[in-house]
Order: structure tokens, then sequence, then C-alpha cells
């Protein structure tokens, strides 16, 4: 499953404000999901980064995650 979430991120000059960032989470499959080539635990969010891989099962296809540059 991928997730979106909000969450408050804080910058260097203390401010706080909210984005939207991609959590995916196994919801404890038989054949696992992968990201950057290690098998996620199960039923554990993991945030998703910009240029992650992410595969599924045993499918051989790959999804790679490309964060928009005009998005913080």
């Amino acid at each position: 499953m991928i997730q979106f979430r909000q969450v408050s991120v804080k910058n260097e000059f203390g401010d706080v404000s909210k984005v939207i960032r991609p959590y995916i989470l196994d919801l404890d499959s038989t054949n696992g999901t992968v990201l950057n080539g290690v098998k996620v635990d199960a039923r554990r969010y993991v945030e998703i980064q910009s240029e992650d891989m992410v595969q599924f099962g045993e499918s051989t296809r790959e999804y790679i995650f490309i964060k928009d540059p005009s998005v913080q």
C-alpha cells in the first residue's frame, strides 16, 4: 500500500510547515515488498524518498518514485 501523509517539517529558522510525503506499507503480504533491494518489514510505514525503487511480491517490474522539483 502507498499512502500519502501530511507531516510537519521544521526549517532551520524553527518555522513549521505542513508537507505531503509518500509512505509504503506491506500489509503482511505473502511475497513481500522490496524498497531499494531491501525487504520492507510487514506492517511498518517507511517513507519513500525521491528516486527510490519499489518492487511488489514476485513481480519483475520496478517502480521508481520521482519527486516533482517544484514541490517541497
